[in-house]
């Protein structure tokens, strides 16, 4: 150990006042998360001290292993614990060593501010006239994968060609194909360098210095960056027909039609600090810099409309804690092609006030899994979140309500119809969720040394779902995605998650409104939803759930446009079912009338959350209408059934999820109508949100669904065939224009239009089932309408048509 030299010591403390130094960034997202695994630091004079990369390529720092920031001096190179940030972001150094004990007042994790990501220019997302809207890939997908490896003048490769190329066909493949249940099959792309066709080019020689950007986020950095990607993009251009790939042929490469990822010669800057020359994995566009176009095709851009999109990038080689020279594992690669590739958001803190979801999920922590026998962090990453894995249509996660067994997310017998499932709560947008997490599969990554797991991993994972959050997991007190964890205690500061954050019996066994932590919705509302009786842990778990088993749809309107609804349609002995959505409780008439003398059946059901905050279920059956009810249905509906056979019910509704069945008495066949309205008055609006029918097409008549807009906003109508029916919409209506004269509308669709995918998603939540099912997306004025359904010429079978009202101010 060199003896230190004081007064170089002095002198380099003597510049403390004028040093300017640059660790933060400004992304929310699309970043690896640092490994929190420990390397070295040699300061000039020999003295070493063990540290930690915190943060991620946006936003990153370095803290001892204690978890004091420390920092190098700009000139002379020595590291000093941080006192502080200034209001640019730039720490305030202290005159304390780095390597020596931290003095009294230094402050524990000390973060540098965040600040937004830099973004490009408006103009830059503009769309030319050919590029088409696309969004990430959902459900089934087949994908291709580019590497690009770059060397430099200054900097050669230290691994080969072949030992890529069997990631993508071998690691990568399997990985993305466990994690979505079969679902996802990514393969190499078409290639002329060296091995034909193994998707991997490289390593190609740049004729420039590595520009060792690693976590700084200067403008200069970024800019170097991105030109990095060009050239990389350039090089390649002739050994790889990029227009191929071009399948909607809009002259720009969109990730979903080849996923471009560019593995720069040197170090991997999130696990192997400070260690030169080195690029932080990330997945990001080319902005700074004119994006190249190459075989005519515009590559590596930032389109406005796709999610998924741009590059990834990330170093070769990873060292850390005495290992050094190890090719880049596992788990950054497919946590760079989440984001990448599927457009995945990170679900860690980006501003590390908490851990996020801690290493429950690969877009987590999880990316840097490794078992008890692997020698490096991210040789085996864990599985994504269940919510992960939902929104990107990988597991079904269908909706619990009843006694349920579920398989761990990562077993060889799991599958996406029994690994999660959703307990919807009484409010949109916000619900629960539930899996299985054992040390089984790639979940074995759990089992990583210096995590608090420890042995006899395995319990049900709870997140709690905010999906109005679009901020990653940020807000610590409303996030996007959370873990509930069993034990009570949130994760915080280098605890990113332990074996009693799960639930099992001996540890935690019952999740409602009255436990801690609860099942209580953000605003303190009760959810209804309640897990109890869990079991003992293992590759099948069992538990009993209570939640809304029907979810309401995913826009919260703060007002309420849709009035009283109809559907006529016709009658088979399954009947057809009008499904609505109660906002505000009130005097309700449920109307079921049959045309040409049909006897209907009018059939309640419905859940609510009573004064308790506990789910009540009702059902009630209405042969023929009461007549001591006839002066309370002339006051609500204006009229009287038509026959003393139809069906009426005249109740009270809570806030909740309903749904009115109309079928033909004795299994009669025939056409009939069914109407919902609800007592309005003038401090009393309209308070029916969401509306769904389902049922049967047998003829060129269709089912028509009736409503009424009580204020002007935005819809979504859809119309989906079951069984691969091909249906056609056709909606009708008359409303009353400025000058309050009455005016028509008429509007027809066949396939729904892929341009208005990113429309549909926010205001309903999903897409389409498939591409020939239809949709509108319209603005309505108020007035009554008419929206049918009915089969392609004339086929028949059965189909679903919901309407619904986006979010308003």
């Amino acid at each position: 150990m060199p003896i230190k030299s004081t007064l170089n010591r002095c002198l380099s403390a003597s510049f403390l006042l004028i040093v300017t130094f640059y660790l933060i960034s400004p992304s929310p997202s699309y970043a690896a998360p640092a490994a929190n695994f420990p390397y070295q630091i040699e300061q000039p004079d020999g003295f070493v001290f063990k540290a930690i990369s915190r943060g991620d390529e946006w936003n990153n720092w370095v803290e001892t292993v204690d978890g004091y920031t420390v920092a190098p001096h700009k000139s002379s190179g020595y590291w000093y614990y941080v006192d502080d940030y200034d209001e640019n972001g730039t720490p305030k150094l202290s005159p304390y060593f780095a390597d020596d004990p931290p003095p009294s007042g230094i402050p524990l994790r000390l973060a540098p501010p965040r600040k937004g990501r830099p973004e490009p220019a408006p103009e830059t997302l503009k769309l030319n006239d050919n590029m088409l809207k696309v969004s990430p890939p959902i459900g089934a997908f087949n994908g291709s994968i580019l590497y690009i490896l770059v060397q430099f003048a200054d900097r050669t490769a230290q691994t080969t060609e072949a030992q890529w190329a069997s990631f993508i066909t071998g690691s990568i493949a399997d990985y993305y194909s466990k994690a979505t249940y079969g679902k996802v099959n990514l393969v190499p792309a078409n290639e002329t360098f060296g091995t034909v066709n193994n998707g991997t080019v490289g390593w190609l020689t740049l004729n420039q210095n590595h520009p060792d950007p690693k976590g700084a986020q200067t403008p200069e950095a970024n800019t170097a960056k991105q030109q990095l990607i060009k050239d990389a993009i350039l090089a390649a251009d002739p050994f790889v027909d990029f227009a191929a790939y071009d399948a909607n042929q809009d002259k720009n490469l969109d990730a979903d039609e080849l996923s471009i990822v560019v593995i720069a010669a040197g170090f991997e800057s999130s696990i192997s600090g400070q260690n030169s020359p080195g690029v932080w994995g990330h997945a990001w566009c080319i902005f700074n810099v004119t994006a190249p176009v190459v075989d005519g095709v515009t590559t590596g851009d930032c389109n406005a409309t796709v999610i998924a999109n741009g590059y990834a990038a990330f170093g070769e080689l990873m060292t850390a804690d005495g290992i050094n020279n190890v090719q880049s594992t596992l788990g950054i690669q497919v946590h760079e092609l989440g984001h990448h590739t599927f457009g995945l958001p990170d679900l860690y803190d980006g501003d590390q006030s908490s851990p996020g979801i801690g290493n429950f999920g690969l877009m987590g922590g999880g990316s840097w899994g490794m078992t008890t026998t692997d020698t490096f962090p991210g040789q085996t990453p864990v599985m994504p979140s269940a919510w992960t894995r939902y929104k990107r249509g990988w597991a079904d996660c269908p909706i619990a309500n009843g006694a349920v067994s579920i398989t761990a997310s990562a077993a060889a017998t799991a599958t996406s119809a029994n690994s999660c499932y959703r307990m919807p709560s009484n409010k949109a947008n916000e619900y629960f969720m539930i899996e299985n997490r054992q040390a089984v599969g790639y979940d074995a990554g759990f089992t990583r040394p210096d995590w608090q797991f420890g042995a006899g991993f395995g319990g049900l994972a709870i997140w709690h779902i905010d999906d109005t959050q679009q901020e990653n997991n940020n807000n610590d007190q409303q996030r996007w995605v959370d873990l509930e964890e069993a034990d009570g205690v949130p994760m915080a500061g280098m605890d990113s998650g332990q074996s009693t954050d799960l639930w099992y019996a001996t540890n935690a066994t019952t999740f409602s409104d009255g436990t801690t932590p609860n099942s209580k919705l953000y605003d303190g509302a009760a959810s209804g939803v309640s897990v109890i009786n869990i079991s003992a842990s293992g590759t099948v778990m069992n538990a009993q759930i209570s939640s809304m088993t029907t979810p309401p749809p995913p826009n919260d309107s703060k007002i309420t446009s849709l009035g009283n609804i109809s559907t006529g349609s016709a009658l088979d002995a399954n009947g057809t079912k009008a499904g609505f959505i109660v906002t505000t409780a009130g005097r309700y008439v449920l109307l079921a009338e049959g045309n040409n003398g049909l006897d209907p059946v009018l059939e309640l059901t419905g859940q609510y959350i009573d004064a308790n905050g506990a789910v009540q279920s009702i059902s009630q059956i209405n042969d023929n209408w009461d007549l001591a009810n006839g002066t309370e249905i002339q006051q609500i509906i204006s009229r009287q059934p038509a026959t003393t056979n139809d069906g009426a019910l005249v109740l009270d509704l809570l806030e909740g999820i309903y749904s009115a069945k109309i079928s033909a008495k004795n299994g009669a066949t025939g056409r009939g109508i069914i109407a919902i309205s609800q007592m309005v008055n003038s401090t009393t609006p309209a308070r029916i949100r969401n509306i769904s029918t389902n049922g049967p097409l047998p003829d060129a008549n269709g089912m028509t669904a009736g409503f009424q807009t009580t204020q002007t906003g935005r819809y979504v109508i859809l119309a989906e065939g079951n069984n691969g029916l091909n249906p056609i919409l056709e909606l009708t209506g008359q409303y009353l224009d400025a000058n309050g004269a009455i005016q028509s509308l008429s509007q027809i669709n066949d396939d729904w239009d892929q341009a208005n995918s990113a429309e549909i998603q926010q205001i309903i939540g999903r897409l389409p089932k498939t591409q020939t099912d239809s949709a509108l997306v319209l603005e309505l004025p108020l007035g009554v309408y008419n929206a049918k359904i009915a089969g392609f010429e004339g086929a028949t079978g059965s189909g679903i048509i919901q309407i619904t009202q986006a979010k308003q101010p």
